[in-house]
């Protein structure tokens, strides 16, 4: 995708949490390995007063489920989507009224589905869409 312009996003510090501290109460959880992409999106939600907490590994983003206990996880569940799906499934488990929100760029069919079968409620394909739809989205799952 080519961009008329660039802007880089940074987290503050103090965003991305560590296990070993307490954990705030957080409406949604980012799981997004890119510290800009996860930047932009913390950013769109924050302005709009939706607490965010960013999980930089998609691996721990269970352990910060069962702990936060949020109402949305926005996930880009790519490149490893076997460790994505296992990881959602046991959200989902642990967290039965999560709504899960997919983001990334596209997704073979036969995983989707299986995703969505899971209990995803929506993948946004990040080459088809602007990140205020995330925006959008996640307003909706919290109303």
């Amino acid at each position: 995708m080519n961009y008329l312009f660039k802007q880089r996003y940074s987290l503050p510090e103090g965003l991305i949490g560590n296990m070993a501290q307490s954990l705030p109460q957080s409406d949604v959880v980012i799981a997004e390995s890119d510290p800009e992409t996860a930047a932009m999106y913390a950013r769109h939600l924050d302005i709009e007063q939706i607490s965010v907490y960013v999980c930089s590994k998609v691996a721990d983003t269970a352990h910060y489920i069962t702990h936060l206990k949020p109402q949305v996880l926005v996930i880009n569940p790519g490149p490893n989507l076997v460790l994505s799906y296992n990881m959602i499934k046991q959200s989902l488990l642990a967290h039965e009224s999560l709504s899960v929100i997919t983001i990334g760029t596209f997704i073979p069919d036969e995983y989707l589905d299986r995703l969505m079968g899971l209990g995803v409620v929506l993948h946004i394909n990040r080459s088809l869409s602007h990140p205020r739809d995330l925006l959008v989205a996640v307003k909706q799952m919290l109303h």
